[in-house]
């Protein structure tokens, strides 16, 4: 029943590392919450958790304070039968358990250690580099949910109590828990092994429990003091000298953070583990310990190095001081949000702000829907959302109703479980009470469509004859709902260097809002530096207006104005030309933030025009935007970001055919195909690679896909799913597309290829015009024998998928009109594809009419631009630490 809830565990673990198992025994206080006696206990345990039924003991205790359970005045309880149904135990007893009294279960139990990283309870190893030796480590961090596949318990996220750990192991390792050692005393009579008892903990729940037993060692300085806060980076002994920053930087986030929560840290103690072997981007969180993979805690930039440890840092109040009831990504969400704060405070003359968080955001979203992202990567778009809410909330509220309301909830949630609309509920009553949101809205109400639907969409408009403007959303239409509806959306304004204010709120259902008191002869920008997550449209005297002021604007600005006419005008709510006029300010553009806005979507942009008739004047005005951007950068230096943003501009250059970019890249890949064993690694930067596949002669290429053909198992599957697509996607030529077509799909001997690697290689081939082009044909010379190979003998799915690649990327009238006569002509060979053969002849069709609508215009911006006096700018960037976003 769940009346009956834990006050408190006392938990014995003896792992053993090197076999895969582990012992223990469980000691649950638990008391009956409910208004009737009980007969049954229930707890939660994954079925190979082995329990020793005969050893189960069962007592009323009759002091709850009292830690000795084999006290003369405790009253045995009978268990007459243990039922395991699938992940729970049920136990069933004689007598009843009555109202409030507290009671104690004590349960032997055993288990197999796991040897994957993301099991809440595993072993690992390195390998020593000074003596060779392989070291073991123990890693115990149950998210929540998964506490039960470690130990029987109640694994319910909103139940909190405290907890007693001891473990055992060698006296060569230490054992890291979530409160210090207290006690440790031998096991055996040499003291080869020892037990570990740590203190009581404040109230937790299940999945804040944290355990770590390694050789580990920490920088130097042993511990750092905070407001008598013990903190620890750890790392493997031959790694842990590169900890050094973090170990310095940790104290003042802590400091940061206690400031801005309003809240000390509530444990004696906090360490951070560099963990060889991990490789997922999310750390492993346990209350007063977290493990990361080691790159993330190595020296490197401060700012960003500031951020991930702060991020980390934060969750330690907001997933274990007060607890999330589920596994969300608001929790997260918040973190990023304040681990902005703290670094944009301790690294002030490292950060300068971007928009990289939205316009990356924006970027993901714009992708085809067939683009696969992973549970991490979607995720992490998620926390994004959640992040810029945030930012968006602080800034329509201001900075300080917004830290109160943190503040306010922490207060009331500490030791305490919370939902996610328990926050939102929170900080709507705090702008409440300061007067900053209309007592007819919540944001229970509000968040919702910024979290989980597409960017809303906000258009300008003004009528100059009656000085009226107009704020309009573009509403969209939701699964099986006729009505479209839109957003909870703040309109922040700024009038021609005023500041910028909240005007109104749009509602879902007020889609649109006029004002006659805005200047109508001065520029207007709205949403100034993308504070709240939307794009904005302006008619074209608005754009007119903030064209001719780009170069007085502030970098924000500039990015924004950028990133939002290039993204509209791909998506089709504004005209190429228009954002073309915006980009005309890059002629004198000398801040890389502003750049790393625009390479993205000038890609996207090249990719829109390639096989129409503006495709090379499109190509030679970006390289008349880029070249002096490259030698701004002038020579290879030790700068991160001048490495970064010359790689970036590289790629772009070399992708319009620019010959220095190409000829160094060729001049480089001779290393690698002049290499005695060519197949042990890629000796050159990636980014190398695909100007040489693009440009460079057949025989350069096909070396690139032999490697493929004799790619060691024993590298990476990244490095080779980044080599295939490289081989498959950059080519220029249709010779190396046809071989490698006739490779994979025809050569019935062929063991190079998996299906996988098919549908890597068609993705890749259709982002080419050159590559779609020779897939079509292709198709269209072979497609019974296709048909039969694939359809018939490799996936069914692969068929559709060659169709839909094939068939739906052209943008000329030539090539709607080859793919509709092959679909007439070999209808009946489509099979399962035919709905999609239909579907790619009409994706084509509204390319095709884009193209016809907005090819002319810009081919003829293009060449007034070019034929104009345009003098290069020549520039060096400044030597100044920047921060991309990370």
């Amino acid at each position: 029943p769940t009346t009956i809830e834990p006050i408190g565990y006392r938990i014995d673990l003896h792992p053993h590392p090197g076999e895969g198992t582990y012992k223990g025994r469980v000691r649950i206080d638990v008391v009956n919450r409910g208004t009737e006696p009980a007969t049954e206990l229930q707890l939660n345990a994954k079925e190979d958790i082995n329990i020793e039924e005969n050893n189960v003991k069962f007592i009323r205790l009759a002091n709850a304070d009292l830690s000795d359970e084999e006290s003369d005045e405790d009253i045995p309880i009978s268990v007459s039968s243990i039922e395991r149904k699938g992940d729970s135990v049920i136990f069933h007893c004689s007598q009843k358990l009555q109202r409030d009294a507290t009671y104690q279960l004590d349960i032997y139990f055993s288990g197999k250690l796991n040897s994957e990283s993301d099991s809440p309870f595993y072993e690992g190893t390195y390998t020593d580099k000074e003596s060779g030796d392989t070291r073991w480590f123990v890693v115990l961090s149950p998210r929540i949910g998964e506490a039960h596949e470690i130990f029987p318990c109640f694994d319910r996220p909103f139940l909190k109590s405290w907890f007693e750990i001891s473990v055992a192991h060698k006296r060569e390792y230490v054992a890291i828990s979530n409160m210090p050692i207290f006690e440790q005393s031998n096991m055996t009579r040499e003291g080869e092994w020892v037990r570990d008892q740590f203190s009581r903990t404040p109230l937790m729940t299940v999945n804040s429990l944290g355990l770590f037993i390694s050789d580990f060692k920490m920088p130097d300085v042993e511990y750092l003091q905070t407001d008598g806060i013990r903190i620890g980076l750890w790392g493997r002994p031959d790694f842990v000298s590169t900890l050094s920053k973090a170990q310095q930087l940790l104290p003042s986030v802590l400091v940061s953070l206690e400031l801005y929560l309003s809240r000390p840290y509530p444990l004696p103690h906090l360490n951070l583990i560099a963990l060889p072997g991990y490789a997922e981007d999310r750390p492993k969180n346990s209350w007063g310990l977290q493990w990361f993979k080691e790159s993330d805690l190595m020296n490197s930039n401060s700012y960003w190095l500031t951020h991930r440890v702060a991020k980390a840092a934060a969750m330690q109040w907001l997933s274990h001081l007060a607890s999330p009831v589920n596994d969300t990504y608001v929790t997260t969400g918040l973190a990023n949000f304040l681990a902005t704060n703290v670094a944009q405070q301790l690294e002030p003359s490292m950060y300068q702000w971007n928009l990289g968080s939205f316009h990356t955001l924006v970027l993901e979203l714009g992708k085809p829907r067939s683009y696969g992202l992973d549970s991490e990567q979607k995720r992490t778009l998620k926390e994004t959302r959640v992040f810029l809410l945030m930012q968006m909330l602080e800034t329509v509220f201001g900075a300080t109703t917004f830290k109160q309301s943190i503040q306010n909830f922490l207060a009331k949630k500490e030791f305490k479980a919370y939902s996610e609309d328990d926050l939102w509920q929170v900080i709507t009553e705090q702008a409440w009470v300061d007067k900053k949101l209309s007592p007819t809205i919540t944001l229970s109400d509000v968040v919702s469509p910024w979290l989980n639907s597409r960017i809303p969409l906000v258009t300008v408009t003004t009528d100059y004859s009656t000085n009226i403007t107009t704020f309009s959303q573009v509403l969209v239409k939701k699964g099986g709902v006729d009505k479209p509806s839109g957003w909870w959306l703040p309109l922040v304004v700024e009038e021609s260097k005023k500041e910028a204010t909240t005007l109104a709120w749009l509602s879902p259902e007020q889609y649109s809002i006029t004002f006659n008191n805005l200047s109508t002869s001065a520029y207007l920008i709205v949403n100034p530096q993308s504070k709240g997550p939307y794009l904005v449209n302006y008619d074209n005297e608005g754009w007119k207006k903030l064209a001719a002021e780009m170069k007085n604007f502030p970098l924000t600005y500039r990015a924004q104005l950028l990133h939002d006419s290039l993204t509209l005008a791909l998506a089709g709510y504004l005209s190429t030309v228009t954002a073309l006029e915006i980009t005309a300010s890059l002629k004198t553009e000398q801040t890389p933030e502003v750049w790393r806005t625009f390479y993205p979507l000038a890609e996207r942009l090249r990719d829109r025009f390639q096989g129409t008739s503006a495709a090379a004047k499109l190509d030679a005005y970006l390289k008349g935007l880029l070249i002096p951007v490259l030698d701004a950068l002038g020579e290879e230096d030790k700068s991160l970001w001048k490495t970064e943003l010359r790689v970036r501009t590289r790629h772009l250059l070399c992708q319009t055919g620019f010959t220095p970019c190409i000829d160094n890249a060729r001049t480089l890949f001779a290393t690698w195909l002049n290499a005695s064993h060519p197949d042990d690694g890629i000796p050159i930067a990636s980014s190398h690679l695909c100007p040489v596949m693009a440009w460079g002669s057949y025989d350069e290429w096909h070396f690139a896909l032999d490697r493929l053909s004799n790619f060691p198992s024993n590298r990476s599957k990244a490095e080779r799913t980044f080599l295939l697509k490289t081989v498959a996607g950059c080519p220029r030529e249709a010779k190396k597309y046809e071989t490698l077509l006739e490779i994979a799909f025809m050569n019935r001997k062929n063991q190079v290829f998996s299906d996988e690697d098919r549908f890597i290689i068609l993705s890749a081939i259709a982002g080419e015009n050159i590559g779609y082009t020779t897939l079509f044909n292709y198709l269209k010379n072979n497609c019974k024998t296709i048909f039969l190979k694939i359809y018939l003998i490799m996936q069914g799915n692969l068929w559709d998928y060659l169709i839909q690649t094939s068939m739906g990327n052209f943008r000329t009238e030539e090539g709607l009109k080859e793919v509709t006569e092959l679909l007439n002509d070999r209808k009946s060979e489509m099979g399962t594809a035919l709905k999609t053969a239909e579907d790619s002849i009409s994706r084509v069709r509204s390319r095709v009419k884009w193209a016809k609508e907005s090819t002319p215009c810009v081919e003829a911006w293009l060449t007034a631009t070019m034929e104009a006096s345009w003098t290069p700018q020549r520039f060096k960037f400044q030597d100044v630490v920047v921060v991309s976003h990370g």
